[in-house]
């Protein structure tokens, strides 16, 4: 988007000879500014980079969509934003949204068209379906992240712990 502007005005001589480099500011910095492309355009705020976005760059977080979406901060203070297809929370899987929740689970609606549901095994169960039960140090490094060294979470510890933990299974080779 260009913005072209003209400046009118009747200088008297004294003014003449300072307003020319002046001017010549004026119209330089109205012309940088003026000049870049719109917030989520093909460049970064007009300087020719690639925008770190595949999405829409908003100025704000509350410009970011809602439900189903991604909104991730860039290093410039805005936010990039877009569709993104929803995904169960580490230590949960998908169901169907009219689905019965099984006994030993916990279910949830993550998004408007997301059903979740989060086994909870005690430390036997889990090492009865092929398991081991692995605790969460404090960092959120297991319960955030998933279980260690590729491990597949088949859901969480219910053991009283105060981190929590998650039931990992040996990974696939």
């Amino acid at each position: 988007m260009t913005f072209h502007s003209t400046l009118m005005f009747t200088p008297r001589r004294s003014q003449v000879r300072h307003s020319r480099a002046g001017a010549v500011a004026i119209v330089a910095l109205l012309t940088t500014a003026c000049s870049g492309t719109s917030i989520g355009g093909p460049t970064d705020a007009g300087v020719g980079t690639p925008a770190p976005c595949d999405g829409e760059i908003v100025d704000s977080a509350d410009q970011c969509l809602m439900d189903d979406a991604y909104c991730e901060p860039l290093g410039d203070g805005r936010y990039c934003t877009g569709p993104a297809a929803p995904q169960c929370p580490v230590g949960s899987t998908e169901i169907d949204k009219d689905a019965i929740c099984a006994d030993n689970a916990t279910c949830f609606d993550y998004s408007e068209s997301l059903r979740c549901q989060r086994l909870m095994y005690t430390l036997q169960a889990c090492e009865e379906a092929g398991g081991v039960a692995v605790s969460d140090p404090g960092d959120g490094s297991v319960v955030g992240v998933g279980c260690p060294d590729g491990g597949i979470t088949l859901g969480n510890i219910d053991a009283g712990w105060d981190e929590g933990g998650l039931c990992c299974a040996p990974a696939e080779d």
